[in-house]
């Protein structure tokens, strides 16, 4: 009887037992929702069935783009309203101390395709050739054989490949290193990743995967094509020939996706 609500985060795959342990303590029952799944062709379509389900039996819906807040609501879903991913606030606390070197950071995970990792390698390798640069890749639990890399490769190519850091402030503190973050997905629900990026000082070059083009300008990075590499390579040596990192002073920056912002867009849901 101390519990005034049950809130699910992500709804596959413990919607179901949420919206079930609601209707038990007599509840309403939320969700927030910003996986890639429901707007990737290329996941399983039962997920999305049973996800839009349970989302209808839901009080209220919360997304993190228009494009998904658009298509939860064509499947019936009407109590919903799109708000922001949550910035981790100890990020203000992270003060960048950048590399010498011009410095590309790219974060992955499993789904190598949807990221377009291998892509952005190959065209990083072309960089390599014509700028003085290293590449910093971020993996959650990969490998680099999985991409193609070896240890002989990633010395000849100055790449450093960091599995998954021990905590949020470790991982902060290693992406602030760099100046430049290079997001080439093929299909974004929102990217926090770029949010954080843009935070931590970085200049950002990102894809119109469905994602960061909703929130991001020309002030903060530079927009290009999905899986268009010429672009890609041609706005990495500019980046690197410029030394381009964010161009935000610290306020503007802290005001960009300020938690107290997006705490106050849930209280008003």
């Amino acid at each position: 009887d101390a519990i005034d609500l049950v809130h699910n985060s992500v709804v596959w795959n413990l919607g179901l037992l949420a919206w079930r342990v609601s209707k038990k303590l007599n509840v309403p029952f939320f969700i927030t929702e910003h996986s890639s799944d429901f707007i990737d062709k290329y996941q399983a379509e039962y997920k999305r069935k049973i996800a839009f389900f349970i989302m209808r039996k839901a009080a209220g819906v919360m997304v993190v783009s228009e494009t998904l807040r658009q298509l939860c609501k064509n499947k019936g879903v009407h109590n919903i309203i799109q708000i922001p991913n949550f910035i981790n606030s100890e990020i203000d606390s992270i003060i960048p101390i950048k590399n010498s070197k011009y410095t590309f950071v790219h974060v992955t995970s499993n789904d190598i395709r949807r990221k377009g990792t291998v892509a952005m390698l190959e065209v990083y390798k072309q960089v390599k050739k014509q700028a003085n640069v290293q590449l910093l890749i971020i993996a959650d639990k990969l490998s680099k054989g999985t991409v193609g890399l070896d240890n002989t490769m990633c010395l000849e190519l100055d790449i450093e490949w960091q599995n998954s850091l021990p905590s949020e402030i470790d991982y902060y503190h290693k992406v602030a290193q760099a100046h430049c973050y290079v997001n080439f997905s093929v299909t974004e629900t929102f990217a926090i990743v770029v949010v954080e990026a843009v935070r931590l000082g970085l200049h950002v070059i990102y894809t119109r995967s469905g994602g960061p083009e909703q929130y991001m300008d020309a002030s903060l990075g530079t927009e290009i094509a999905v899986n268009d590499k010429d672009a890609l390579k041609n706005e990495m040596l500019l980046a690197a020939n410029a030394f381009k990192t964010q161009t935000k002073n610290k306020q503007q920056l802290e005001s960009f996706f300020s938690t107290a912002s997006i705490v106050k867009q849930h209280l008003d849901f």
